[in-house]
């Protein structure tokens, strides 16, 4: 894993990347879709309404920082301090987060944001802070994740999104990053979580030579296979079960180019982040698609068309921009956790 230092200089480095690694179009887009997030901020820093502005300012600050902004600097630096400062001041004195459901997803990208922004904070108050978080809120992501030892549960060691879910592999994804990147940080979880969640993941595989289910024993997903080959190389970099299963779930990802067109926005976000961290030649073209139909779909106004009446809420249009241009920045201005 990266070391605090190597840490620092690497996001310190994403931050300098200029706009014209991006292809004009994906730039464009970008531009035009930070300008819509910004506006979409509300005056204590967050994003989104009642319980879901946990997720939603911690997306928002993940993209952010993905696009090469800081806090208090450049035209956005006051929107991360915002975001940054609102998950802060929600941390509750035993752990947990004000303004959330309870939902690990939640709770797991608020510790990923708060971890990533470390990085590249220069005041020595606010890192502090951003420690002190960090070390009750680990201790809230590793008390949801489902026990392994003793348990006949084929879902053991992984993560639900909510009590008495069976778990989940994106949700385990999620937390898997959430405490790699606070271990990069210096808050460290112990490796046992690590090998269980590794375990769990492995499980999902659907079919030898065939990507992941979203648990033990269901079909194949795009979303859940780029989920776990993600959590797998943030697992172990290089190591033996990531180039084992690597080969065969890429061809999966390969076979399945056709359905960009309607792939989901969660769906889209991991496979690129997934691409952005493991260069698979297999993925380039379900990515390149995707990407494209990206860039087509974004309205005058910057945001992402919704894929149904139901999403067509502010707070739809708000979530799938967000992934949008996670999915969109990921390759071009990748923070650490996508780095090896």
């Amino acid at each position: 894993m990266i070391r605090v230092a190597a840490f620092m200089m690497i996001l310190a480095a994403a931050s300098a990347i200029t706009a014209a690694d991006a292809p004009p179009t994906v730039d464009s887009a970008v531009t035009r879709g930070l300008i819509f997030l910004a506006r979409q901020q509300n005056r204590d820093g967050s994003f989104g309404a009642d319980q879901s502005r946990l997720l939603a300012t911690s997306r928002a600050l993940l993209v952010f920082l993905q696009a090469g902004n800081v806090p208090d600097l450049g035209r956005y630096g006051f929107a991360v301090r915002g975001a940054q400062g609102w998950i802060l001041e929600s941390v509750l004195p035993n752990g947990g987060f004000a303004g959330s459901d309870g939902r690990t997803r939640a709770q797991a990208a608020a510790v990923l944001a708060l971890a990533e922004s470390y990085g590249v904070e220069t005041s020595a108050d606010r890192r502090n802070r951003i420690l002190s978080a960090l070390r009750l809120e680990v201790g809230t992501v590793l008390t949801a994740q489902l026990p392994a030892q003793g348990s006949a549960r084929a879902d053991g060691g992984g993560w639900s999104d909510e009590k008495n879910a069976p778990a989940s592999l994106q949700i385990t994804a999620i937390a898997v990053m959430a405490l790699s990147s606070a271990h990069d940080v210096g808050v460290a979880a112990p490796a046992a979580a690590f090998d269980q969640a590794r375990r769990f993941i492995l499980a999902c595989n659907a079919t030898p030579g065939g990507g992941f289910g979203e648990e033990p024993g269901k079909p194949p997903t795009v979303d859940a296979t780029a989920a776990a080959l993600l959590a797998l190389d943030v697992l172990s970099p290089g190591g033996d079960d990531t180039e084992r299963v690597n080969a065969t779930a890429a061809t999966y990802l390969d076979s399945q180019a056709a359905s960009a067109g309607s792939m989901g926005f969660t769906a889209g976000a991991w496979l690129c982040w997934c691409d952005a961290r493991l260069e698979l030649p297999a993925a380039v073209k379900i990515r390149d698609a995707y990407v494209q139909r990206l860039v087509g779909a974004q309205d005058k106004e910057g945001a992402w068309r919704v894929a149904s009446k139901s999403e067509a809420t502010t707070a739809g249009r708000l979530a799938v921009t967000e992934l949008s241009l996670l999915g969109l920045t990921a390759r071009f201005r990748s923070p650490p956790i996508l780095r090896h």
